[in-house]
């Protein structure tokens, strides 16, 4: 057989997959499994987009995605993410199929073969992929982490440690996944005086903006001339609770924007219209649907929170986000903590390893407090713990 592509083989294996026939195996003899390793919500959505979801669209779409739907995304990115008043949806706005496919065409419209890409650890495990498969180099720099220990740390100088002259981007997530950390407005200052000063452009994942339990979220373009350098990232698969219709979007600059566009339509050629139309409706009703949410995630965040607590797992109480990221680093190594959740998986639970959330952080797991009713997530806290024991 002819050799695979460089780039290819540069794309991590999924962090479920040492796990995954574990799982197959107990679905398949019917056992109970609490599923709290992927960022899912046991809510339904706004009842709008159930009403859409038996109408389906079999011809092709615009490319460039439902008018309306592009339209009433920018008034809510104008309201709810204060984008510039100058932001013109038709010119600075890709949806995508997920986050995740609107993401990949951005970084494929800037990053060249070589490029390297300072990724703020831990991250979102795809984030690395995705870099990869564009050709680009990431380079971990563990950071959010060390601020929840130390908030006044000199973030500038940890990215500056991590910078050769072929960086050409910094990534961040605020909320983080996966550990809750909501960047501040002095931290993110900090980052646009070294992206500035390096002429660096930035992709600022903000995915999980719309579910903060503190501060409010601060959108990284609200920082002084950062809109013409930044590419921001949104998924519906959070905001709405429609993880299942893949529609995401970023937000960047027209000439950003006009290459991801011919990215996107070789890629998907257009975003399914009847998962499009599913959003356009959800849109309609994301205000009380997001306030219900909100009392929900805070409710179920404080009690598995308090479920680690009393298991005496370390862990930082999450500031936003759908995610608690425990540590582990003090009683077990990476090895020890990948044999304990291949254990919890025999025991009915099954949580994200830290080891995809970068190789700083193999003694670490990553657990969503969303995925599973609250009393669900307890027990699996609960089962997990007894698994360690």
């Amino acid at each position: 057989m002819p050799a695979l592509s460089t780039v290819s083989q540069r794309i991590g294996k999924s962090v479920f997959a040492e796990l995954l026939p574990k799982v197959l195996a107990r679905r398949a003899q019917g056992l109970d499994l609490i599923e709290l390793q992927i960022g899912d919500s046991c809510l339904p959505p706004p009842l709008a987009a159930q009403r859409k979801m038996d109408h389906v669209s079999l011809r092709y779409g615009d490319v460039l995605g439902l008018r309306a739907l592009r339209q009433a995304a920018g008034d809510w990115l104008a309201s709810k993410r204060r984008v510039p008043s100058s932001f013109d949806c038709e010119t600075e706005l890709l949806l995508g199929s997920g986050g995740t496919h609107a993401l990949f065409c951005a970084a494929r419209a800037i990053l060249n073969h070589g490029d390297e890409v300072l990724v703020c650890a831990p991250y979102w495990p795809l984030t690395t992929g995705i870099l990869a498969a564009v050709g680009a180099t990431p380079v971990e720099v563990p950071i959010t982490q060390a601020l929840c220990e130390e908030p006044h740390l000199n973030i500038g100088q940890m990215l500056e440690a991590a910078a050769t002259p072929r960086t050409r981007a910094v990534y961040l997530i605020s909320p983080n996944n996966p550990d809750g950390f909501v960047w501040s407005a002095s931290q993110l200052k900090q980052v646009a005086q070294f992206v500035e000063r390096r002429d660096l452009w930035v992709f600022a994942d903000e995915v999980y903006a719309d579910f903060v339990y503190g501060d409010e979220h601060v959108p990284f373009v609200t920082v002084d001339r950062m809109f013409s350098r930044t590419v921001s990232a949104y998924s519906f698969s959070k905001s709405l609770a429609l993880a299942g219709t893949r529609v995401g979007l970023v937000v960047a600059p027209q000439e950003v924007i006009a290459a991801a566009r011919r990215v996107s339509t070789h890629t998907v050629f257009n975003v399914p219209e009847h998962e499009q139309r599913v959003v356009l409706a959800s849109l309609e009703e994301i205000e009380p649907w997001q306030v219900g949410a909100r009392k929900h995630y805070r409710e179920a965040r404080d009690a598995a929170c308090a479920a680690l607590a009393l298991a005496r797992i370390p862990h930082a109480v999450p500031q936003g986000g759908t995610y608690v990221f425990a540590n582990l680093s003090k009683t077990h190594s990476p090895r020890e903590l990948s044999a304990a959740l291949a254990r919890a998986v025999d025991e009915g639970v099954m949580l994200a390893p830290g080891e995809g959330f970068g190789a700083a952080f193999g003694s670490f797991t990553r657990i969503c407090f969303t995925s599973e009713p609250i009393d669900r997530v307890v027990r699996g806290i609960q089962q997990f713990a007894k698994v360690l024991d």
